[in-house]
This record gives structure tokens, C-alpha cells and sequence, in this order.
């Protein structure tokens, strides 16, 4: 017996656009990597203006200028009040310890207002909090995305439960070998005590301008070296930042790294330094033609823990190449 059947033509369903996308997806992703490639290779560091400062969340710096940069990562530290929902990961690290109602809303500290360790008042340099970044993990490695250089100490706004990030120590007196920190040790010698077995790191406990706060030092990372720019670490700093480094201020042998400078009030020509010049004017003194750096290293200045000390070297980005210029 023949068996009979129709015939019927599947007709082939046309696929959406979301559909189209996963298929072709690897070829998408190859692409994107080519045009970011080109982009990067024909817009020099120096005019990536705000590219991208990547700082550790909750961390503190200190700007030689009045505006915070025009990245959306950082917020004046000054004690405004800030929406949680809109900066809940700073909110988990700092709570309401500086203000806030701990529903809706959290303070920042108050480093710029009177009384505070700003040590210039309003109209100059200022603080800021970094409301975005990396969050502090004591077993990822940060440093390729933080690009730190060995021996700066950094203001961190950390519980004591948070944990220290890879590669940071907190600044409290403890001792290292020589031995595996040899470069550090280059670095501080036995400047805060210690021996040709082993030297320390500084002591800042009690001397951080806010409670909550913590000075670190960074054990792992680029050397600082005066004779050629680094091509990692600049392009990730601002022009015109200001950092402190654990060296003496009085020591002429420890030099900042090349494309910083001294915050020691020397007076710089504005044609050979453009970018900072249009930052900063003649806040810090200066004639037009010229102007002055801050002066923040020894004596009574309130910015440096150390005091009337000459421990401790704070440093600007004075690199008109390769760091980031701030856009208010």
C-alpha cells in the first residue's frame, strides 16, 4: 500500500536584530578592540584631557587647584551630604561616621573648611574624596590599574575593618627586612628607625587630618627615579596633583621623580610650563610671566603630618607630556 503525504515548505523565520548581534558577537568584539586601539595610538596622553585618574574608592588627595576634575570621580571633601543611592560603594566604606541620616543620605569629612588641614583656606588648593575607584582588596593586585610609585603615602578613608589594598602597609612604625624590600629600603633607609637588617616604615597614627582616616604606604610599585618619565605612572596622574612621598625634605640626594616637583614655593616660567601655569596662575605668588609652587614641605604646615619636621616630601605633577589635564 503506497502511503501518501503533503508536501509542506518550512518557511524560514526571520531573525531579530538582538539575534543578528549574538551571532556575529566575536566579530563585534574584534572590532571594538581595533577602533579603541586606533583611537588611543592617534590621541596622545597629553590631550586625553580627564582620561581617567583611577584612584582607590574613598581615597583622599590634594589638588593645587579649586575644581574638582570633570570625571565624576571625585567630590570635595568639605562635608557635603550625598545621596546613598548614587554613591552606595563609598557609603559602605566610610557609613555615617561624618554625617548622614544612614537611609537616604552620608557626609563626606571636612577637609577644606576652617580649622581643617587645608592649609591654603578657600580660593586655592583643595581635598577631595574619590567617590569612585578600585575597591581596597588586601588579594588583588592593583597595581597595574593604580600604578602606584614605591614609597608614596596616600590618605585612605578606611574603616579599621577595611582591608589594606595588595602592595600598601599602613604607615605605623612597623619594621621590614632589607631583605625582599630592598628598593624600599633605598628609599627610607633608616630615616624612622631601624638597621642594616631592618628599617621601618613612618608612624602617622594620630596624625591624620580627620578621624577614620589612615595614611599608607605603598611597598609595591614603580621607582621613583629622576632620570627618565615613567610611561606608566604619569599618564594615570594630574596635572597640577600634589602627593607625598617618604623622603627627607632635607635630603638634596632624594629627588622627585622625573615629571613632579618639590612643593617648596620655587617660582617656574609659565612658557615652560603651560599646563600647570593655567591651572594654578598666581595663587601661590608669581609675576604672570612666572609663578609659584605651593609650599608644603617643613615648618609648621598644617598639610604635612610630619609638623615642624623636615620628614616627608610632598611633590606636584608637573609633567606637561604624559598626566592628565583637569577640566573644571
Amino acid at each position: 500500500m503506497q502511503e501518501f503525504g503533503c508536501s509542506v515548505q518550512k518557511q524560514e523565520k526571520a531573525l531579530t536584530f538582538p539575534e543578528v548581534l549574538n551571532m556575529h558577537k566575536p566579530i563585534l568584539k574584534i572590532l571594538i578592540i581595533i577602533f579603541l586601539l586606533i583611537s588611543v595610538m592617534l590621541c596622545p596622553f597629553s590631550a586625553r584631557a580627564d582620561a581617567g585618574s583611577i584612584p582607590f574608592l574613598g581615597e583622599i588627595r590634594l589638588f593645587a587647584f579649586d575644581f574638582a576634575p570633570n570625571d565624576g570621580v571625585w567630590v570635595p571633601a568639605d562635608g557635603q551630604t550625598l545621596q546613598i543611592t548614587q554613591y552606595d560603594y563609598l557609603f559602605g566604606l566610610i557609613g555615617t561616621a561624618y554625617g548622614g541620616d544612614g537611609m537616604n543620605t552620608f557626609a563626606v569629612p571636612n577637609l577644606n573648611g576652617a580649622g581643617s588641614a587645608n592649609p591654603w583656606g578657600a580660593g586655592k588648593g583643595r581635598y577631595f574624596i574619590a567617590a569612585y575607584g578600585v575597591y581596597p582588596d588586601s588579594g588583588t593586585d592593583t597595581m597595574a590599574t593604580i600604578n602606584p610609585y614605591l614609597g608614596e603615602i596616600r590618605l585612605f578613608m578606611f574603616s579599621p575593618a577595611t582591608p589594606v589594598p595588595k602592595g600598601w602597609r599602613v604607615c605605623n612604625g612597623d619594621a621590614l627586612p632589607v631583605s625582599g624590600n630592598a628598593a624600599l629600603y633605598s628609599l627610607l633607609g633608616t630615616e624612622y628607625g631601624g638597621d642594616t637588617t631592618n628599617f621601618a616604615l613612618p608612624d602617622l597614627r594620630g596624625l591624620e587630618p580627620v578621624p577614620g582616616s589612615r595614611y599608607c604606604i605603598c611597598t609595591q610599585g614603580y621607582y621613583p627615579s629622576s632620570d627618565g618619565k615613567n610611561m606608566y605612572a604619569l599618564p594615570t596622574v594630574y596635572t597640577g596633583e600634589i602627593r607625598l612621598f617618604a623622603t627627607s625634605a632635607s635630603n638634596t640626594a632624594c629627588t622627585p621623580p622625573a615629571g613632579w616637583l618639590r612643593c617648596d614655593g620655587q617660582s617656574l616660567s609659565a612658557s615652560a610650563y603651560p599646563r600647570l601655569s593655567s591651572l594654578m596662575g598666581t595663587m601661590y605668588g608669581g609675576s604672570g610671566s612666572t609663578f609659584n609652587l605651593p609650599n608644603l614641605n617643613g615648618g609648621t604646615n598644617p598639610a604635612n603630618p610630619w609638623g615642624g619636621t623636615d620628614w616627608g616630601l610632598y611633590c606636584i605633577v608637573a609633567d606637561e607630556q604624559y598626566s592628565i589635564l583637569p577640566n573644571p
